[in-house]
């Protein structure tokens, strides 16, 4: 796929009001980068109009980068174990069933909580989410199905935090973003106002250089960092993850992880229940990672209408970044999931 087939998706998806702007960046698998821009912050005409350098508000991606990877180091270093008990890391979590919950259900979205019913963010505090995450009801057996949910990655967090005694984002920066180059990335942007806002909303106003997800925005509010939304990057930014998952664990010239350690992201984990999982990544979906997904192929999404797809096969990768929940978040997230394949169709196009 060229540049200009690129812009034709992102022109056409402005225009079909998928988003009212968006970035796309391409890792070549010569090393090269393309960086591809289209629309502005807002469907109004006088609106910022969206730069290759511009900082979206990446949501889950966050759970991968940097939460993920930051768990991954201490399971490199010793300090951790894809074996290790959940309720001997957080002796707080009382619920039912929890005693058998492993690390690896955590990173492999196989450890889930029942949605409390009549839960309203707009009155919640950040005690109530810790009260739901220690007690809440398994929705089943850890480890037996796989269900998608912020769960896993906040109590994630909470480990990788109680185990480094350091606060979550100042870990992600010293040792993710910083060895990384990821010169843009923060979970608080300087200035608002350079950043696509997100959504409008009943209770927030204009959702504008905070955090967009309700349960990160409501734990950063209390004064806690969340392991699973909150991260603000560039297209380069994530692309430099790409390059060094691609680089077998290096990073121009210094080694990050450890080639098994890449193999675990690469390697399904939950094949024994006939689902699919790398060890804090998404593996082998079509939804997102269009016709050419493959057993080896990683990624991630986020509800914002964002994306990054990694493939060890082809060496090449991708991000798409976007606010495709402004102004308001569609009914479901087909429009945005058929953008995505699109550029991934192309991308891996043998």
């Amino acid at each position: 796929m060229n540049k200009e087939e690129i812009q034709t998706i992102l022109d056409n998806a402005i225009a079909e009001r998928v988003f009212p702007g968006a970035v796309v960046g391409i890792l070549g698998n010569d090393g090269g980068r393309e960086i591809i821009s289209a629309g502005r912050f807002e469907y109004d005409v006088d609106s910022h109009e969206v730069q290759a350098e511009t900082v979206y508000d990446v949501a889950s991606i966050t759970k991968s980068v940097p939460v993920g990877l930051l768990a991954l180091q201490l399971i490199e270093q010793g300090r951790l174990s894809l074996d290790d008990r959940i309720i001997d890391l957080l002796p707080e979590v009382t619920t039912t069933g929890a005693e058998v919950a492993l690390v690896r259900h955590l990173l492999t979205y196989s450890y889930v909580l029942k949605k409390t019913e009549g839960f309203s963010f707009e009155r919640a505090s950040a005690q109530d989410i810790f009260r739901f995450l220690f007690s809440g009801e398994l929705a089943f057996a850890p480890g037996s199905q796989y269900q998608y949910s912020n769960t896993p990655f906040l109590l994630l967090g909470l480990i990788i935090e109680r185990l480094t005694g350091e606060k979550l984002y100042t870990l992600a920066r010293q040792n993710i973003f910083e060895p990384l180059a990821m010169r843009r990335a923060t979970f608080a942007p300087a200035e608002w106002a350079s950043v696509p806002p997100t959504e409008v909303t009943s209770w927030r106003g204009k959702v504008q250089g905070v955090v967009h997800d309700e349960t990160a925005y409501i734990l950063q509010r209390d004064g806690f960092d969340a392991g699973c939304a909150g991260l603000f990057a560039s297209a380069d930014d994530i692309l430099n993850v790409a390059e060094m998952v691609l680089g077998d664990g290096v990073f121009r010239g210094v080694r990050m992880f450890e080639p098994r350690t890449i193999a675990l992201m690469e390697e399904n984990a939950l094949g024994a229940i006939g689902a699919w999982s790398g060890i804090g990544w998404e593996l082998n979906t079509l939804r997102f990672m269009g016709e050419h997904a493959h057993e080896h192929m990683i990624g991630k999404t986020g509800f914002t209408g964002t994306c990054v797809v990694i493939d060890p096969r082809s060496m090449k990768a991708f991000v798409l970044l976007s606010n495709a929940t402004f102004p308001k978040r569609p009914p479901n997230g087909d429009a945005i999931s058929a953008v995505r394949r699109a550029v991934a169709d192309g991308i891996f196009r043998p």
